[in-house]
Order: structure tokens, then C-alpha cells, then sequence
């Protein structure tokens, strides 16, 4: 007669192993399905401070690769093979477009063609402003400081009436980034629907503190709006019209082009009738202009960059340079 124990005993050492080694296995078996089930979402940006948007928008989800980096200039860029291995790979793609970075739209085209590609200049609702033919600000310009209860900006398309097209630093006005956040957000959520809430939240979160930016760079600006400011390079027209500040002349215009004989001229004149008190510039660039312009009086520099360069990646940028801008011009432009 068969024992029974003596039969099963066997089996229930088998079961006894494969226990441990089941825990064991199924990890593994999950790890070996293709990563696309659990990846986040792949996002690329541009420049840091579009970067910093879609980090707060996808903070806690995916932290997003940055493409111009401190060693190079969105107005002049060339891709590394890292850069275009990271295009090919993304699912979103956030840029502001070529108005500010010709070089990149081809390499978008052909490396991220899987990818859902975002212009934010192209957003609908973005406040954009022409660029400036011109180094000298115009008098008859339309005004939209803040407060303006237009609601929608400039709207200026891509070829404005000036023949110029737009002027692409318009990041430096916070409202666009809430705009955009939301804009982001919806990207997100049509590529990664599990996670449309927490991108809507996001967006709503950095909404309520670019808001409050918005309302504290105006109230420490506002007393100096009188005060006139000369700078480096026509790239801060956003924060200028924004806060009705008094720009009275650029050395250079938005594209970055150096100024000839006659434009220079042109400032030298209008800084011995206006006599301005404050120079905002970049880093990096030379002095020996505004110097020529300002006929070597001594007046307080700014500098600082607009695209973010020397700043730590992430969602916090964006917030902290438009704060350490205004708390700088706030200190260059005041009385004494």
C-alpha cells in the first residue's frame, strides 16, 4: 500500500522552493516588460527657463532633459549627438520656437517626428510683442503694463506688420508662463492620461505663484518707472513693457546684432538728453560699448542673463531669476 505522507512530502518541498524563488522571478518577469509601460513621459527643452516651466508641470513624474545649455546660445546652436539621441527619444518636445532658435527647427523635424512637438510662442493666448527695428524705443509704442485688462497681450503673429516678426524673449513675462503651464499640461495628459490630475494640479500650483510674482515684481517696480534705464541688449522688451519701465535705448537689438556707426550715434545723443541711471546687460559681453554711449559717466550695471545661464536646472528657476531681476533693477534704478 502507497504511503501517502511518504508522496506528498516531496511535493511539499517543491512548493516550499518555488515560493522563494517565485518572489524572486516575478520582479524580474515585470523588469523584462518593455519599459514603455512604466517609463514617464520623455520631455526635452529648449532653453532653462522653458525647462523650468515643464519641470514644474511634470514635478513628480518626469524631470525633463535641457538642450541649450550654459556653454551655448539659443541665438547661435549646434546640436551634440546627445542632444539629438534625446530629440529622437522624446515624447514632448517644448520649445520657444525659431523666432528665437532657427538652428533647432530641422533637427525637430527630423530627429523628433514620434514626438508631440510644442511652440510656445505658437500657444493660443500668448502675449507677444514685435521685435524692434529700431535701438531707440518708440514714443508712439502701445502701452500694456500691468494691470492692462485686455486680457490677451499682442497677439502679433510670426511675420508682424514691421516686416520683423516677433520679438522671442517672451518667457520674461510671467503671464505667458502660466499660459503655457496649462498648455503643458494638457500635453502631458493627452501622452500620460494616468497622470492628467497631477499635471493639472501642477500647472494650477505654478499658476498661483507666477500670479503672486507677477503682483510682487510690480509693486517693486512701479515707484521707478520714471527712472531711465539703458540696456546692453534689446532682449528684456517683455519686462519693460510689463512693468511701463523707461527703457531709453538698446546697444543691441533683440537678434543679438552688434550696433553700427550711425545707431550708435543715435544712443550717445539720446543718453545726453535723457541721462540714464542704471545699465541692464549680460554677462559675458563687453562694455566698452554703453561706455562709448554713455560717454564713460559713471552710472549702476545690472547684469544678468534672460535665458537663465549660471542657475541650477528645475522647476524653482524661472520664479528665481524674474525675483533677482526685478530685486536688482529695483536696487539699480533707485534714487541716490
Amino acid at each position: 500500500m502507497t504511503d501517502h505522507a511518504s508522496l506528498a512530502a516531496p511535493h511539499r518541498a517543491a512548493a516550499a522552493l518555488k515560493r522563494p524563488l517565485r518572489a524572486i522571478l516575478l520582479p524580474l518577469l515585470a523588469a523584462s516588460i518593455p519599459t514603455a509601460v512604466f517609463a514617464a513621459p520623455r520631455i526635452v527643452a529648449d532653453i532653462a527657463p522653458l525647462h523650468s516651466i515643464a519641470a514644474a508641470v511634470a514635478e513628480g513624474v518626469s524631470d525633463p532633459s535641457l538642450l541649450v545649455g550654459d556653454d551655448a546660445s539659443a541665438h547661435s546652436f549646434a546640436l551634440r549627438p546627445s542632444q539629438a539621441a534625446a530629440l529622437q527619444e522624446a515624447d514632448l518636445v517644448v520649445w520657444a520656437g525659431p523666432a528665437l532658435n532657427p538652428a533647432l527647427e530641422g533637427p525637430i523635424v527630423s530627429l523628433a517626428a514620434g514626438a508631440e512637438v510644442m511652440s510656445l510662442l505658437d500657444v493660443p493666448g500668448t502675449h507677444l510683442l514685435a521685435a524692434r527695428e529700431e535701438s531707440l524705443p518708440s514714443s508712439q509704442e502701445d502701452e500694456d503694463g500691468h494691470g492692462s485688462d485686455d486680457g490677451h497681450g499682442h497677439d502679433h503673429g510670426h511675420s508682424d506688420e514691421n516686416g520683423l516678426g516677433i520679438d522671442p524673449h517672451a518667457w520674461l513675462d510671467p503671464r505667458n508662463a502660466v499660459i503655457w503651464g496649462r498648455a503643458l499640461a494638457g500635453a502631458l495628459s493627452r501622452i500620460d492620461p494616468e497622470n492628467a490630475e497631477r499635471y493639472a494640479a501642477n500647472a494650477e500650483r505654478l499658476a498661483g505663484t507666477l500670479t503672486a510674482l507677477d503682483d510682487e515684481i510690480a509693486a517693486r517696480l512701479a515707484p521707478l518707472a520714471a527712472r531711465p534705464l539703458l540696456v546692453g541688449h534689446d532682449a528684456w522688451q517683455y519686462v519693460e513693457r510689463r512693468y511701463a519701465l523707461d527703457v531709453v535705448g538698446a546697444v543691441t537689438l533683440s537678434d543679438a546684432r552688434d550696433p553700427g556707426p550711425a545707431r550708435l550715434a543715435a544712443l550717445r545723443d539720446m543718453a545726453q538728453q535723457r541721462a540714464p541711471v542704471c545699465v541692464l546687460d549680460e554677462p559675458g559681453r563687453t562694455r566698452a560699448s554703453w561706455e562709448v554711449i554713455l560717454d564713460r559717466r559713471e552710472v549702476r550695471e545690472v547684469t544678468i542673463d534672460p535665458a537663465g545661464a549660471g542657475r541650477e536646472p528645475g522647476p524653482a528657476l524661472y520664479a528665481d531669476l524674474l525675483r533677482e531681476l526685478s530685486v536688482k533693477l529695483a536696487d539699480c534704478l533707485a534714487p541716490g
